[in-house]
């Protein structure tokens, strides 16, 4: 998860029902959710913690009293928490700065966030109390390394799918924070091919959606989720301020939706960067040549994002005839040459289109500058995998 909320407001009542079936549940909290507060300073992102605490105490129906640990993974220390009535039930806290909903980040913490992370426009990103250092490459090192420890089986977390963010009063736009942890777990994650696979759910826009919860499991939603609200409002167990909802947290209340998972197509070839699903398409001719170039695009079934395999690697193209996907300096579709080397392709185990040493990228669209290219094969993960079937 991003903040210590988003579970409550994006995944219940699935939550509810994992823990209701006692299976075992480690949650992950990137962001210290402080809003620009600064953590040692102001009550709020701890008060968050212990609201996030209280709401899982509340839906396995234990008391609070929880077993502390640092857990140390590649020399990185999170703060962790299990139920100690449930140990099987773990909150882990990264404490990283909150990036705020377009991810400009705040002045209390220099701007950090974790788009700009993502985005390369900072190296490295340090946690609200001074516990930790991240790179990109060490971050998803760590939630790696997590999931291994505990032999995960499934993730669960944010939308990776949507790069437009922005405030959840903004049409269509969640917040930065959702779409980066989201990308960074699936990345963590894809290597593993874990056998229940990774799971996006919807976040801010899912309120454009129609309701699609039971009133019965809406109201136990609400009821968790001001357990957490009284929780991070009222420190004193003597507090009596209100917990109100506003109305976009209402709407939440009455919705949850997973992303659709993907499906490869008969003759296309498509990005594993998610859905909507991107093929691979043949599109306007290079100048000056009678070569043409390639993209991907949102699948159609058109002839251009057609392909057909050949038992010596080529993948020739069903609309530009006679024309192979061609690496060389950059992929584009060139005549097909049974001797070129830059036209053979295989497909690797984990997905990957492999020409020679490089394999064939397309960037996350919540990259500074997306682009198709030819890049590295290692590590495996979405930007650099592909779903095939003839």
């Amino acid at each position: 998860m991003a903040h210590e909320d988003d579970d409550l407001l994006f995944l219940n009542p699935q939550i509810q029902e994992l823990i209701t079936a006692g299976c075992p549940l480690d949650v992950v909290y990137l962001t210290s959710g402080d809003g620009g507060q600064p953590y040692n300073r102001s009550p709020y992102a701890k008060s968050r913690e212990l609201g996030v605490i209280a709401a899982y105490a509340a839906m396995a129906g234990t008391g609070q009293h929880t077993v502390a640990q640092t857990i140390t993974v590649d020399r990185h220390n999170i703060a962790s928490f299990s139920l100690r009535e449930r140990p099987e039930i773990r909150l882990s806290f990264f404490r990283l700065p909150d990036g705020l909903p377009t991810g400009k980040g705040s002045s209390t913490y220099r701007h950090q966030s974790l788009l700009k992370l993502f985005r390369g426009e900072i190296s490295s990103i340090t946690a609200v109390d001074s516990r930790g250092r991240y790179t990109e490459q060490s971050l998803i090192a760590t939630i790696n390394g997590l999931a291994r420890r505990w032999k995960s089986e499934r993730i669960r977390t944010l939308d990776f799918d949507n790069a437009f963010f922005g405030h959840a009063y903004t049409q269509g736009a969640d917040h930065s924070d959702h779409g980066v942890t989201a990308r960074y777990f699936r990345m963590a994650g894809f290597p593993l091919q874990l056998r229940g696979g990774i799971i996006a759910y919807r976040g801010y826009p899912m309120s454009l959606l129609p309701e699609n919860l039971a009133p019965e499991r809406a109201q136990v939603k609400q009821q968790i989720f001001e357990t957490y609200l009284h929780t991070v409002r009222c420190l004193d167990p003597h507090c009596s301020a209100p917990h109100s909802i506003t109305a976009p947290y209402r709407n939440w209340m009455h919705r949850q939706y997973s992303r659709p998972q993907q499906h490869s197509r008969p003759g296309t070839i498509i990005s594993a960067m998610g859905t909507p699903e991107r093929c691979l398409e043949v599109t306007n001719k290079l100048p000056g040549t009678v070569e043409r170039a390639v993209r991907t695009a949102r699948c159609n079934g058109g002839s251009p994002q057609l392909w057909h395999r050949s038992p010596a690697g080529q993948w020739q193209s069903r609309t530009a005839h006679g024309s192979c996907l061609t690496a060389a300096s950059f992929p584009h579709v060139s005549p097909c040459d049974s001797n070129a080397l830059d036209q053979r392709w295989r497909m690797a185990p984990g997905g990957q289109l492999v020409s020679g040493e490089r394999c064939l990228i397309q960037d996350d669209p919540a990259r500074r500058a997306p682009r198709l290219h030819l890049g590295p094969c290692l590590p495996v993960g979405p930007e650099n995998s592909w779903l095939w079937r003839p």
